[in-house]
């Protein structure tokens, strides 16, 4: 199951297909080949057994016909033994006058071959055949083995005489003394007896049947009766070597390249009274089969070629369409490089595999390509995208990949590396690459920023993976000094916070929560300390789930999360209504309220705020406005016209944490802004530095020479106090007068603060 699952996945990678179409199309001409040599082979087999068949058939048939010549021949036989043992008993009758003339005379009497006379010891003593005078028999001859036995009378069966080496039909007789007498018929002379009974005609009439190449009969000695290849009778007719077997020669020795008989040869016995007699050898020639076999090879090869070339047609065709679809499916169309969905399939492969490999899966953006395609247009982007492609793919090897992500975003998955330091010097190679073609648009990718992951043995979740990568190059972002970030389980955790921080801040904005977003104000000092010019509105959250959450938390994630215009507002209403209380309370105190660069932004930011300000019956004199200087940076005149617009509602407006931002005091006379709050860091060095080196003063009289007044934020301690009012800064606010305090203590801390003020002037 896991296999198939495997192969229906590699079936589906794009920059496999390709290779799929070879590999089909090997298949498909090795099983055609293999098809065709199968239907070869089959044909060769049924041509192999239907031979067999006919033969044997062909054959049983001719040894029907064979039987009246068969019984006659045996006649022959039984005449030619009753001759034998005539002739060597009218020899037996002459023991005592032999000579070799007399015998002589006797042979030719009698029509015999050979008339022998042994000794006991087996010594010829007398012949018609002077040549054999005194050849003496050796043991375990034929002649010796009858000297031996009790017989008195022997035939032997036809065998070759040992001198001669003709084969010769012998009789023996035993003399009362002991000598033998042997008696001998030529082979050669028993054509001429079976000749009365029409054998070779009847093997002629055979050898018409034009399969039939040759027949001949046999005895069960494998003596030549009879043959219709002029094969003389009392021959002796050898086993014929089955060396080359019948398809190979069917198949003309193509295999083994060796010479083959173009006959084939089948055996039948012939018997007489369930007997056999003899055999009827037929030979039968394969050339009609082999035209035949040929004949038919050449129809189904042609066929088999047909259907091939059809085969690969359709294959083609198939894997054509297929390769645009799946390119269409798993390949981005402008880098050329696999795409996100190509990059699940292939991670999920992986994990799938039973040995994992060491994996890693970097996840890079490229932040300046949007500005790139701003400026020079969607065109020029897409050309650097495609630069990028081809740069990347030429870093591919077998253990690193690389992935299209997004617009700006590549995937890079790394297989079997060493450890960390291996996967920094890889990111680094990475981030060292020259654009060729685009110089003016992107020297080198020096912005790249990498987000790492390395993936766990447990893992099995490809998105698990991808929301690592994502976290980590997030990290990245975050830290401007950083180019890459390994993802760690406290980014994990510190992005499960802000998605909690995340939906109960939008719950509570929906539901309008008043008692979870609440607002704490802190005094600001003016008058050298002598008195509470104003107060700043500092939003606190507090929900059953997450319990206190500090601003430098919530804040920043409203922003991420587009919830910053809806939460700036419930701040502002609820400084409005506080302004209103305090306005009914005859206190006169203008309250700071923090607006985020976001909120600006917004079109309908000035309406907005006219709005509140009329549902809460408040003037926007009674309100202070402070910014961050850091929202000035690329937005400088639209934010610096609406600030303007505010002014003149009769808002006062401030900047926060001066001194380390984007603002210049070139540029800080050009502000529509009433002064500038300096951010805490330079306060806090107030107690670390020698004055000589401090530059807070510098501020304070550079802020004064535009007309704008000062605010040091983050008073603490009084040497920092004693240094602000030496060197003339406006308003002190921090924790040396008052922490941020809710409504009701912060009313009782102005009455207080107002009565020691009058009692030490008294």
């Amino acid at each position: 199951m896991r296999f198939g699952r495997q192969m229906k996945r590699m079936l589906k990678k794009p920059r496999e297909v390709q290779e799929l179409a070879k590999g089909s199309m090997f298949l498909v001409t090795v099983a055609l080949c293999l098809g065709l040599i199968i239907m070869s082979a089959g044909i060769e087999n049924y041509f192999v057994n239907d031979l067999k068949i006919n033969a044997r058939n062909l054959a049983r048939g001719y040894t029907h016909s064979l039987r009246k010549t068969v019984e006659a021949s045996g006649a022959v036989r039984q005449l030619i033994s009753e001759k034998l043992r005539y002739a060597v008993d009218i020899t037996s009758d002459l023991s005592g006058s032999f000579s070799n003339e007399v015998l002589r005379d006797i042979a030719k009497e009698i029509d015999v071959d050979e008339i022998d006379v042994y000794s006991p010891e087996g010594k010829i003593l007398y012949s018609n055949l002077s040549a054999y005078l005194g050849w003496v028999a050796p043991k375990g001859h034929p002649v010796q083995q009858f000297i031996a036995s009790s017989l008195s009378f022997h035939v032997d069966p036809l065998r070759e005489n040992t001198i001669s080496r003709q084969l010769v039909l012998y009789g023996y007789q035993r003399l009362d003394d002991g000598r033998v007498i042997q008696v001998g018929k030529n082979a050669k002379h028993l054509e001429g007896l079976l000749s009365g009974f029409e054998l070779e005609r009847m093997m002629d009439e055979m050898r018409k049947d034009e399969d039939v190449s040759y027949v001949t009969y046999i005895d069960e000695n494998r003596i030549v009766l009879g043959s219709s290849t002029g094969r003389e009778a009392g021959s002796y007719l050898p086993i014929k070597d089955q060396e080359n077997s019948l398809l190979e020669s069917l198949r003309g020795g193509q295999i083994l390249g060796a010479p083959v008989d173009s006959v084939y040869e089948v055996e039948e016995p012939v018997l007489l009274n369930g007997v056999e007699s003899g055999r009827l050898v037929i030979g039968l020639s394969l050339e009609r089969t082999k035209r035949e076999i040929l004949h038919l090879n050449r129809i189904f090869t042609v066929v088999f070629v047909m259907i091939y070339l059809a085969a690969i047609l359709m294959l083609y065709l198939y894997h054509y369409k297929s390769a645009r679809l799946h390119t269409m499916a798993y390949e981005d169309e402008v880098t050329r490089l696999p795409n996100l969905k190509y990059f699940r399939s292939e991670l999920e492969y992986l994990f799938m595999s039973p040995k994992r490999e060491k994996l890693a899966v970097m996840l890079l953006q490229l932040p300046r390509f949007s500005k790139i395609s701003m400026a020079r247009g969607h065109e020029q982007g897409e050309r650097l995208l495609e630069e990028m492609g081809n740069t990347f793919r030429q870093m591919e090897e077998g253990h690193l990949s690389f992935f299209k992500h997004s617009d700006e975003k590549f995937l890079v998955l790394i297989k079997d590396y060493e450890d960390r330091e291996d996967l920094v010097s890889i990111l680094s190679a990475i981030s060292r690459i020259s654009s060729t073609r685009e110089p003016e648009q992107m020297s080198r990718f020096s912005t790249l920023r990498f987000g790492v992951v390395e993936v766990r043995e447990q893992d099995s979740s490809v998105e698990k993976v991808l929301k690592e990568a994502l976290i980590a190059l997030n990290h990245a972002e975050l830290h401007q000094g950083l180019y890459y970030s390994f993802f760690d389980q406290d980014m994990e955790q510190k992005v499960e916070r802000e998605t909690k921080v995340e939906a109960e801040l939008r719950r509570v904005l929906q539901n309008q929560e008043e008692e979870a977003l609440y607002l704490l104000y802190q005094p600001i000092i003016g008058e050298k300390g002598e008195k509470i010019s104003s107060v700043e509105a500092l939003a606190r959250l507090k929900t059953p789930a997450l319990g206190e959450v500090s601003p430098l938390e919530f804040v920043p994630v409203a922003e991420k999360n587009g919830l910053m215009g809806l939460l700036g507002l419930r701040i502002l209403e609820k400084a409005c209504v506080f302004s209103k209380t305090l306005e009914k309370r005859e206190i006169p105190l203008r309250i700071s309220v923090n607006i985020s660069g976001l909120q600006i932004l917004e079109d309908d930011f000035i309406r907005k705020v006219h709005e509140v300000l009329k549902e809460k019956e408040v003037s926007a004199a009674s309100l202070s406005l402070e910014i961050t200087e850091s929202v000035f940076l690329g937005n400088y005149d639209i934010i610096n016209l609406k600030l303007k617009t505010l002014r003149e509602m009769g808002m006062t407006i401030s900047i926060d944490d001066f001194g380390t931002g984007y603002s210049s005091f070139a540029r800080l006379k050009e502000l529509h802004v009433d002064g500038v709050k300096i951010d805490r860091y330079f306060v806090r060095r107030i107690t670390k530095l020698p004055e000589e080196e401090l530059i807070s003063s510098d501020i304070i009289r550079m802020v004064h020479r535009y007309g704008l007044y000062t605010v040091a934020e983050g008073v603490e301690h009084e040497k920092e106090l004693s240094y602000l009012l030496r060197e003339g800064c406006d308003f002190i606010q921090g924790y040396y007068y008052s922490k941020p305090l809710p409504e009701a203590e912060f009313i009782d801390f102005w009455a207080d603060f107002n009565n020691e003020k009058l009692e030490g002037s008294v």
